[in-house]
């Protein structure tokens, strides 16, 4: 297959999935339903919320050409595919798709492990994909047991799982990532419409992926009621059992503790130097000048998935609101998955 057929059938898939996302009564929606049974922290709105991302910004034609050829002309072919292995997180609803794109359109042949949370979602896709394309079905395993006869792997866990790839890492070529947090920089200056978005990139997903924010930098003299007040839009997330379950259970350790906190009813805020924050928590800290907030982020980059804010005057910084809606080049944890693949396929080919 060339990277064209590729991109072609990726764009089918695309198509496939907004066309069944338009159809409530479909099989794809009792797919849907089904992957929240696996997962209750799968509801409906974060999987079409995600579903949104993959299929209405990642799988077009105009945003996977522009992406894929920035690396590979048109015309190139499948050389000497290897097997890589992906193991993917079950933190959000399809976290590891990214993944899967890359290693396919790279030409690889996917050896798929996905998390136990998360196997419906995947499932589904892989047999709308081929479907469309029946070229993938030797291309795209999905294992629930050992990942076997791999030539490279891409893992992706809580940094407790490194040591349960150390393995794989010394034998294969390998990415492993793990756990990352988010946060964003306040300076006083943001409009309401703005806080609102940051409210986006801290309740998505309950707050669960690495590119949630779970820690706003404030100046000293900051006001944090108003910034709560433009967070009440997100009110009904405590009628999710499991957030509500976190959120009183965080609660009761904060009084039981004595823990000076802000409790909007559905969100705890308190100030904090810890990046991470439990569900149902956002931290906050304080800072004397930008000067001391870049210095932080240059000392903890291995930590940092993403940092929001204003860009003129973070350069690293991405827009409010915008946290939970990377574009195919935003990888995780900064390493380039799409160039660490072609690498692999180009290393087969010197191996001749």
């Amino acid at each position: 297959m060339s990277i064209n057929q590729r991109i072609d059938a990726f764009v089918r898939l695309g198509e496939e999935i907004r066309r069944a996302m338009a159809m409530p009564a479909s099989t794809f929606a009792s797919q849907l339903l089904l992957a929240e049974k696996e997962n209750p922290w799968f509801t409906q709105p974060n999987i079409v919320r995600m579903l949104n991302v993959i299929a209405g910004q990642w799988l077009t034609r105009e945003s996977l050409e522009a992406w894929a050829y920035g690396y590979v002309k048109p015309d190139t072919v499948d050389t000497k595919p290897m097997r890589v292995g992906v193991v993917a997180a079950g933190n959000i609803p399809l976290v590891g798709f990214h993944d899967v794109l890359c290693v396919l359109l790279a030409g690889h042949t996917l050896v798929l492990k996905p998390s136990s949370r998360d196997t419906v979602l995947m499932r589904t896709l892989r047999s709308i994909l081929i479907a469309s394309d029946p070229d993938f079905v030797s291309r795209f395993e999905i294992t629930d047991g050992p990942l076997r006869n791999i030539e490279a792997i891409i893992a992706t866990g809580g940094n407790g799982a490194a040591m349960h790839f150390q393995r794989y890492i010394e034998r294969y070529p390998s990415i492993l990532r793990q756990h990352r947090n988010s946060m964003a920089i306040l300076d006083g200056t943001e409009t309401p419409v703005e806080i609102e978005c940051l409210a986006d990139d801290v309740f998505a997903y309950f707050g669960m992926g690495c590119r949630s924010v779970s820690t706003v930098w404030v100046p000293e003299d900051f006001d944090l009621v108003p910034m709560l007040d433009r967070f009440g839009a997100w009110r009904h997330i405590t009628q999710h059992h499991k957030y509500a379950n976190n959120y009183e259970y965080q609660r009761t350790l904060f009084a039981i503790n004595g823990i000076h906190h802000y409790d909007t009813g559905y969100l705890l805020l308190r100030e904090s130097d810890a990046l991470d924050s439990p569900i149902g928590v956002l931290h906050y800290r304080h800072y004397t000048s930008p000067d001391e907030v870049r210095r932080f982020m240059a000392d903890r980059a291995n930590e940092l998935q993403c940092v929001v804010g204003n860009p003129s005057k973070y350069s690293n910084a991405i827009p409010f609101g915008t946290a939970q809606t990377p574009s195919l080049s935003d990888y995780a944890d900064g390493i380039d998955t799409f160039n660490f693949l072609l690498g692999l396929q180009k290393k087969a080919v010197h191996d001749l």
